[in-house]
């Protein structure tokens, strides 16, 4: 357990994050177990247009440092973003290093080269974690086409010198750990903390009620709406569904990129789904259980390719907290947590078989209840209290091996 008052000082953590805050449930789960153990933490962050540039959120101190881009989807843009942010967060942090005497830093990516916003960590000699969300490696070959594929090279050396520059990294999955491994990082230097559930807003909902499903059906898909997510075949899948379910309805809470956004929209306008399809936009996590109380089932439908084989999903993980059936693409990285009795898993890159996999599960209320409680006991295996005490053991020996450096420095030789 981390014990604040022995350490010298205010104990006080340092975030980055090129995203918003306490929208980012990773950044949000990992502040606030810090604040449960009785440190300090300051996240700079970005600001959107209803937000303060400063102020305390559940006892974590915000700092907006940038406004959010309104779109981040060109490379070159994303680019230009995120190198002013760093830029900004390099100065201010710098200036506030001194007087908020940080104790630890932490970098979220993307994008890995943030880290370097945290020369002033390197200076004082303080530990550095750099959390990596994503691979950028593996996402951006799953992006880049035609010439563009030259960058790969740039991404894998931001990578590798971000990586060098942290003390210690973490990661959100067995394959993205076996990767930083085959990339020559230390086993010891990789902490894997998963993106469990938040307990605090996903529980077991013991109210719900499995039956066969009539002609009214509702289905749930929540987070980021990108092409990579695999929506467009879920819209795909409709029609088959709806043939079955004449009042099947889908909502999809999330933000979403606007090119894709024109895409979905043509596939529900070439399909006459306007009836059945809902963009619901985002919503905060606090409102999530409400949203899938409403639902009969939830679609995870991504696509298949060298970084999403990868990810885990963490809506997954929230789903299986709640009690709500999933019908999944079947990705490695999904199967290696959740075992094939506890997901509806079916082809991926195919609407037919998702289709398929939805209507199987809708019209089998007993295989709904078992799916329910046996992904429940999966994700209880890696739960938001498990990795939260994973990942407050890492800070805790990080400042306890800092501290024991600087108090052997700074006691008195004894004379020979």
């Amino acid at each position: 357990m981390i014990n604040a008052e022995a350490l010298p000082g205010k104990t006080r953590v340092c975030m980055l994050v090129f995203s918003n805050y306490p929208n980012d449930p990773r950044v949000r789960r990992e502040a606030a177990a810090l604040v449960r153990k009785g440190l300090d933490v300051d996240v700079y962050c970005l600001r959107q247009p209803h937000e303060l540039s400063e102020e305390v959120c559940d006892g974590v101190t915000v700092y907006r440092i940038m406004d959010t881009p309104r779109s981040k989807e060109a490379l070159t843009r994303y680019l230009w973003h995120t190198l002013r942010f760093t830029w900004r967060a390099l100065v201010r942090v710098g200036n506030q290093a001194g007087a908020r005497s940080y104790a630890l830093y932490q970098v979220h990516t993307m994008p890995d080269f943030l880290i370097f916003a945290c020369l002033a960590a390197k200076w004082q000699g303080k530990p550095i974690i750099l959390d990596l969300h994503d691979l950028s490696v593996e996402l951006f070959a799953a992006k880049l086409q035609g010439a563009r594929r030259h960058l790969l090279a740039l991404v894998a050396l931001q990578e590798r010198l971000a990586c060098r520059f942290a003390d210690h990294l973490i990661t959100t999955s067995w394959g993205f750990k076996a990767r930083l491994l085959q990339r020559g990082n230390p086993e010891a230097k990789i902490t894997l903390v998963f993106n469990s559930a938040d307990p605090s807003l996903f529980w077991l909902d013991d109210s719900r009620q499995f039956r066969p499903i009539g002609h009214r059906l509702r289905l749930l898909y929540h987070g980021t709406i990108a092409e990579r997510f695999g929506l467009h075949l879920l819209l795909e899948a409709l029609p088959l569904i709806r043939s079955r379910h004449r009042d099947v309805s889908l909502r999809l809470y999330g933000k979403i990129d606007p090119s894709y956004q024109r895409r979905l929209t043509q596939i529900v306008r070439e399909f006459g789904l306007s009836q059945h399809v809902e963009f619901a936009g985002w919503r905060p996590a606090a409102a999530l259980m409400d949203c899938f109380r409403e639902a009969d089932l939830a679609v995870v439908p991504y696509l298949h390719d060298a970084f999403m084989d990868l990810a885990v999903s963490t809506k997954t993980f929230e789903y299986a907290a709640a009690g709500l059936p999933v019908v999944a693409t079947r990705l490695q990285a999904m199967t290696s947590i959740f075992p094939e009795d506890s997901i509806t898993y079916v082809a991926p890159n195919d609407s037919e078989a998702l289709a398929r996999g939805v209507l199987q599960l809708a019209a089998d209320p007993a295989r709904q209840a078992h799916q329910s409680r046996a992904a429940y006991a999966a994700q209880q295996q890696l739960s938001g209290e498990v990795m939260a005490e994973r990942y407050t053991t890492l800070v805790e020996r990080m400042l306890g091996a800092q501290h024991d450096a600087a108090t052997s420095v700074s006691a008195p030789s004894r004379p020979g």
